[in-house]
């Protein structure tokens, strides 16, 4: 297909391709607004030697920090171990089922001792009470690992009040522009399969007989007057 064939494809089926996207549009903000709201409770915790060593241990410690990122990078997969997080969820008094809607999640902050923790479910106060609660069990079993290390919440967790999934529109939006390619797509492939029109004839135009066979030839006939005056031609005789 050339491009005016493109064209003449979209200008044939521009209400399918309108059809299509309107649809996609009104199922994306319907499943969106029916859909269970997500909320993610955030909090920062900070690694640092423990308070109670020496000047001496502090600094080897802090020394360790600095130079080997394995000791926060353990702490953040404790984190966000199932282990913890049923653990938490068992304290807080919720059931397994009600417990799978909660995910837990950690990220060490490039270049430093930080460790963000995020839990996201759909009661944002229970987000964040599980933000406390794993924090709690897994800085308390991190410490009986590494006794030089202590670990604190300098920022959250916090309770959020607005959802972190997408807009009823956003979502409506996306689903329109992917509607939108679908009709195109469906218009460039009903063009494809349509039947090409016959061919016009011009008006005027005569059609052209074709020659007949020997076989199909009819025979002429004469005029009844001849047949009498051959008829009196043979009786003088």
């Amino acid at each position: 297909m050339e491009w005016n064939d493109y064209l003449r494809a979209l200008r044939r089926s521009w209400w399918i391709v309108v059809l299509v996207a309107v649809v996609g549009a009104a199922a994306g903000f319907f499943l969106a607004r029916g859909g269970e709201e997500t909320y993610v409770s955030e909090s920062r915790l900070v690694i640092g030697p423990n308070p109670d060593l020496s000047t001496e241990e502090s600094a080897a410690a802090a020394d360790v920090l600095d130079n080997s990122p394995a000791v926060v990078v353990t702490f953040s997969e404790l984190l966000s171990g199932d282990q913890f997080g049923e653990q938490a969820a068992q304290q807080q008094g919720l059931d397994p089922a009600e417990a799978s809607k909660y995910t837990v999640g950690s990220v060490v902050a490039q270049e430093s001792n930080v460790v963000q923790l995020t839990v996201s479910g759909p009661d944002p106060q229970v987000a964040s009470n599980l933000a406390t609660e794993v924090s709690g069990v897994a800085t308390e079993y991190f410490q009986t690992l590494y006794q030089g290390f202590d670990v604190q919440v300098f920022d959250g967790p916090s309770v959020p009040s607005t959802s972190s999934g997408p807009t009823e529109l956003t979502t409506a939006f996306v689903a329109a522009v992917i509607g939108l390619g679908l009709g195109v797509v469906i218009a460039f492939v009903r063009e494809l399969v349509a039947p090409a029109a016959p061919p016009r004839r011009r008006s005027g135009s005569t059609a052209q007989s074709s020659p007949m066979s020997g076989s199909e030839r009819r025979p002429v006939r004469r005029p009844s007057s001849t047949r009498v005056e051959e008829s009196l031609r043979a009786g003088e005789r």
